[in-house]
């Protein structure tokens, strides 16, 4: 699980930046975020919810986040 600070200032969630990361369940993205680059959660293959907030939904670019989300 990973949580970020109500107060976080974070813009960007960049390129790979949780790929790979097999043991990853659950992820809770602030409402400072307005992109989540390509392949962010790549290969995060247990990965079931993602939590973000009306706001930063609708100005995130979600493109490819998943690429090979899974190795079947």
């Amino acid at each position: 699980q990973v949580l970020f600070d109500n107060k976080s200032s974070l813009k960007i969630i960049d390129d790979y930046a949780f790929s790979k990361c097999t043991k990853l369940i659950q992820i809770s993205i602030p409402s400072s975020v307005d992109t989540i680059s390509e392949n962010a959660f790549q290969e995060c293959s247990l990965l079931l919810q993602i939590k973000m907030t009306l706001s930063a939904k609708k100005g995130c670019n979600f493109k490819n986040l998943f690429n090979k989300f899974s190795k079947k």
